[in-house]
């Protein structure tokens, strides 16, 4: 699996300014934000372009 754009679970976490990857899992149960990739030992990767995009929703509808 190449890697290229995508982050480790933890790097989409600080990006977004969460303290824990917990929150990133309920996002994905809540069907907001997925992983583009999970590894078969259960590693989560995002898409650096979907975290920001998140992100910069996230600050818009909160008004930031």
């Amino acid at each position: 699996m190449k890697t290229d754009g995508l982050i480790k679970v933890g790097e989409a976490a600080r990006i977004l300014g969460l303290r824990t990857t917990t929150t990133l899992a309920r996002y994905e149960k809540r069907g907001l934000l997925y992983p583009a990739y999970k590894s078969e030992g259960g590693t989560r990767w995002y898409c650096k372009e979907d975290v920001e995009k998140f992100l910069e929703e996230s600050k818009r509808r909160k008004g930031l």
